[in-house]
């Protein structure tokens, strides 16, 4: 439930804090909570905010909060789906599948690094480490005719699919087929 389905390291809303004051055993635990739903509390809230606070950090902070278990679904959203890019050709690579990921960090006010969920997660995946993961229908197609050239201009991750396809070329003449020139652009 924590690991892998609410999104405990997400930001919170003043929403959350509405509904999860009422859990808190504490009287000043409770009020504190509950000021950070008020307008004028408004500056504090988005100073926490600034600071990258996370559902886990209120959970934590707040020692008298007592939420029953079945009550977390309703309190904390779902982690979202993250969609990759594949960066690989699955007939030069058989039975691989390679991403470009490029990890998000940042520093946050008060000078904590942050780093995103699931680039990290993603970065840092021991070999052998069981990922839950599905594959979708690009929208991105190569020439039938593989004779033609191909342009391919991107930024960052926008690049993956364009290495997939240098790969797939790479494949395609090493099996004795001709194949068209190919020029990337990099940068914006």
């Amino acid at each position: 439930l924590f690991i892998q389905y609410l999104d405990i390291f997400g930001k919170p809303t003043r929403e959350f804090l509405k509904k999860l004051f009422p859990y808190a055993q504490d009287i000043q635990e409770k009020v504190a909570i509950a000021e950070f739903t008020l307008d004028r509390k408004t500056d504090d809230f988005q100073d926490r905010q600034a600071r990258a606070a996370t559902f886990a950090d209120y959970l934590t902070e707040f020692k008298s909060l007592r939420i029953p278990v079945d009550k977390y679904v309703d309190l904390i959203p779902t982690i979202k789906q993250r969609v990759y890019s594949i960066c690989s050709s699955s007939d030069y690579r058989p039975g691989k599948c390679q991403l470009l990921v490029v990890r998000e960090d940042w520093q946050a006010k008060g000078g904590e690094l942050k780093y995103g969920l699931c680039s990290s997660f993603l970065t840092f995946i021991r070999p052998g480490t069981f990922c839950v993961a599905h594959s979708t229908h690009s929208m991105m197609q190569m020439p039938e005719d593989k004779t033609v050239h191909i342009f391919m201009a991107g930024l960052g991750t926008g690049l993956a699919p364009f290495r997939a396809y240098i790969e797939q070329r790479k494949f395609q003449k090493t099996q004795g087929q001709k194949v068209g020139p190919m020029t990337r652009f990099f940068g914006g």
